[in-house]
């Protein structure tokens, strides 16, 4: 091949059109929204849930655990993973492969690579943290044995999958440069499209055991029916990820009979944003319980509230005197605040709402010594707890 031959291949498109189809280098039809909307609102919504489950486990619960920092962890991974997406989008934002020039092929190629390898590696670390959180909030001794080992042998087995699938991703082709660089002559490389769908299959079976597990437990618990649909709701976040994953399980299998990689990719790659992010809020969910209990007690919640309420005093003179910084109830302590916010709090705690600050769980969800309390001795604790209240006011 000569110098202009070559520069002329480098220059054309990197696949061939279907017939009648006119490749468009400078302007292609392109997916450009999505590709930035998805990711960055995936970050914002993982992002405040960990900055929920952070303050919780500090100010409330003061101890970090195993679950804490793998979700830390997860995160981490999935800013870089979200940053490198986004850097892919300037160069393919959803078009096709016709529509690039095979010069610029490379490096969205070498993205996607990167990406495929960092993928792996926060999937593991946020089920790590909800699979620990299993044992903690469900299992706190060992107790069923059976179920515990289950749960170990779970953790055990995804991270020897999510090691080897890592390290076959990164030396499927020998020389390694041969993934993204397609003018590379010689050296061979794995069928990477079929080892795509296979690892995908795994991570999808994966994630519906992960969401199944804890239903099984949660129905079981002798508890009201109210604290199992809250229990239950919490986890049934996860529905979300499966559904994700499914979705590209799905694009997995369609981009195997495809030539154009870099479009069906796209489909691919972007319901990794969801899965992910959504594996992120069931991890930190747990927490909620305790952190709403934290503000509702809140000086700064009791007085809004208190301002905020329909013809109570406050509201009035609010609306009379404007924004003003002397409103009498504003300065009152939480403890003796007349407003309807504290009854809403003490109704709510008394009815297993909130959990208790000194609990047995750690995760603000109660355990089973927790759920197994009779009635009566919810009754009495909740009679016991507004006495003392009373007492205060």
């Amino acid at each position: 091949m000569t110098p202009e031959e070559f520069q002329a291949l480098l220059d054309g498109p990197a696949l061939a059109p279907p017939p009648g189809v006119e490749p468009q280098f400078d302007n292609p039809p392109n997916l450009k929204l999505a590709t930035d909307a998805v990711p960055i609102t995936s970050l914002i919504v993982a992002t405040l849930v960990l900055m929920m489950r952070i303050y919780t486990r500090i100010s409330v619960v003061r101890r970090f655990n195993i679950a804490d920092y793998s979700v830390i962890v997860g995160w981490g991974v999935f800013v870089a993973y979200v940053g490198i997406f986004l850097a892919a989008g300037r160069l393919s934002p959803g078009i096709h492969q016709w529509d690039v020039r095979l010069r610029d092929l490379s490096p969205i190629l070498y993205y996607i690579h990167v990406l495929s390898v960092m993928y792996g590696i926060c999937v593991f670390f946020i089920k790590l943290s909800i699979m620990a959180q299993y044992i903690e909030i469900f299992l706190p001794n060992r107790e069923p044995r059976a179920l515990f080992w289950s749960i170990i042998v779970i953790c055990v087995a995804n991270f020897v999958f999510y090691l080897v699938s890592t390290f076959v991703e990164i030396f499927a082709c020998s020389p390694v440069a041969k993934v993204w660089d397609p003018l590379i002559e010689g050296g061979h490389c794995l069928d990477t499209l079929l080892l795509n769908v296979a690892a995908s299959s795994v991570n999808t079976a994966s994630d519906f055991i992960i969401l199944a597990l804890p239903q099984t437990l949660i129905w079981r618990l002798n508890t009201s029916l109210k604290n199992k649909l809250i229990v239950s709701f919490i986890f049934l976040v996860a529905i979300f990820a499966c559904v994700s994953s499914a979705v590209r399980l799905a694009y997995a299998v369609v981009l195997r009979r495809q030539n154009d990689i870099i479009y069906y990719t796209w489909y691919a790659g972007i319901w990794t944003l969801p899965e992910l992010s959504a594996g992120i809020v069931v991890a930190c969910l747990p927490v909620a319980r305790k952190f709403a209990y934290r503000v509702a007690e809140s000086r700064v919640f009791i007085s809004l509230t208190s301002t905020l309420k329909p013809g109570s005093n406050a509201s009035k003179s609010k609306i009379e005197k404007g924004n003003s910084n002397d409103t009498p109830d504003s300065n009152k302590p939480a403890s003796d605040h007349p407003s309807w916010s504290r009854s809403w709090t003490r109704k709510n705690r008394a009815n297993g709402f909130f959990s208790r600050l000194n609990g047995s769980s750690l995760s603000g969800i109660p355990t089973r010594d927790t759920f197994g309390t009779s009635p009566a001795a919810e009754e009495r604790r909740s009679d016991e707890w507004e006495l003392s209240n009373v007492s205060h006011t």
